[in-house]
């Protein structure tokens, strides 16, 4: 069974929960000036100078506390590190389209801001996750580790990413996942400055430590299991969009949150919400210190009740 039904029921391939902010992008003249700078679309480089992709208003997602992933609501929002990769990411798009799944794409852009036939074919994969409705962050770079860079690497990391994904992309990324998770208070006050959130995580896969795609499954499901068990029912899950055994298994991960619905539609409980608003996790910092972290994620009532009444509706018309 597919998650996709969740979402609409009887389609072959249905699109996201209704009203969310994730829906997918339409093709609009490009905007200049000073809005084109404050826009919070995602547009796509253009073939022409005329043309972008532009996405629907969201809420912002930068200048942000560090989300740790935590939430107070059954959902589960799914992200992917280390890509574009022509090998595999192609792949994970056509099953998070099938599933209804919108996600997030913590990319590395070394490669893609290369003028070579790898580099053109990363850019326009970028270009293609932006396309189906997705969200691009910032990977750093080249994948270094933050806490073992001096503050001129930290800052080069930093914006040189952000330079050639808006090179791409025609806007820069507004979250930030730093390699292997490793910050400093630099990093920290350094992505603050440049009007970042960071983004972590708290569900895990393993898909990183792993070729075996059913120990994907277990950890993934282990770990679900474990938040459920401590009242914390979602979260952030980190996965890559690098390896072929993170594509087999993600079909039988969003199989497992289907399940896991069926199963808490029979006793009454808010179901899990496979395609979350990012915007959900962001809490504003203010006045925060650079390092605070997030409290965990609690939706605006009227949006997540908007979701909730989907997913209980094609729920009730696919579990036995």
């Amino acid at each position: 069974m597919r998650v996709l039904a969740l979402l609409l029921v009887g389609c072959a391939a249905a699109p996201p929960l209704p009203n969310a902010t994730f829906a997918r992008p339409e093709v609009h003249a490009a905007p200049s000036g000073p809005a084109a700078a404050e826009s919070a679309s995602a547009p796509e480089a253009p073939a022409t100078a005329e043309v972008s992709v532009v996405a629907p208003p969201r809420p912002p997602l930068g200048g942000g506390l560090v989300v740790t992933g935590a939430t107070r609501r059954p959902m589960l929002l799914f992200t992917f590190d280390d890509g574009p990769d022509p090998r595999a990411t192609p792949a994970i798009l056509d099953t998070l389209d099938a599933h209804g799944v919108r996600a997030v794409f913590f990319v590395v852009p070394n490669r893609l801001a290369a003028d070579t036939t790898r580099g053109r074919s990363e850019a326009e994969l970028l270009r293609e996750i932006v396309r189906r409705g997705h969200i691009v962050g910032s990977h750093s770079m080249r994948h270094r580790h933050l806490h073992r860079l001096d503050p001129a690497e930290v800052r080069a990391e930093i914006e040189e990413a952000e330079a050639a994904i808006a090179a791409v992309l025609g806007e820069r990324p507004w979250l930030f996942r730093p390699p292997g998770g490793a910050r400093s208070r630099t990093s920290d006050a350094l992505l603050r400055e440049r009007g970042y959130t960071q983004m972590l995580w708290d569900v895990i896969t393993a898909d990183f430590t792993t070729e075996d795609p059913d120990v994907v499954v277990r950890a993934f499901t282990r770990s679900l299991r474990g938040r459920i068990a401590r009242g914390s029912p979602g979260g952030v899950v980190l996965l890559h969009d690098t390896h072929p055994w993170t594509v087999e298994a993600l079909p039988q991960l969003l199989a497992f949150v289907e399940e896991e619905n069926c199963r808490r539609l029979v006793r009454g409980e808010d179901l899990i919400d496979p395609s979350p608003d990012p915007g959900w996790f962001v809490v504003p910092a203010g006045d925060a210190s650079a390092e605070t972290s997030a409290p965990p994620a609690s939706p605006p009532e009227e949006a997540y009740a908007v979701h909730q009444t989907a997913l209980v509706e094609a729920a009730r018309a696919r579990c036995p």
